[in-house]
């Protein structure tokens, strides 16, 4: 568990914001793309978005943690990978 000595970082609450607002935006992205050929196969749209959505979620996730858990902090750079996780392949 990360544990804050003293007051937060400065930029905290905007970092942490950025950092919502662009892994809305990824799933947003990924999950728009698929209405077009989930109705061209049969499936619900919805299912097939909520999926869509899901998987690139869950790269972002692995990989701030995973920068969390080098050094407790998460900078500019490693919210930029983690982000980019979701939309790369490694």
């Amino acid at each position: 568990m990360v544990k804050w000595q003293g007051q937060r970082p400065k930029g905290f609450i905007k970092g942490m914001r950025l950092l919502i607002i662009r892994a809305l935006s990824l799933a947003l992205y990924t999950g728009l793309s698929t209405l077009g050929l989930s109705t061209v196969l049969g499936i619900e749209p919805l299912k097939a978005a909520v999926m869509a959505a899901i998987v690139p979620l869950v790269f972002v996730l692995r990989a701030t943690a995973k920068g969390l858990m080098n050094d407790g902090k998460l900078d500019q750079a490693e919210i930029d990978a983690a982000i980019n996780a979701g939309t790369k392949p490694e």
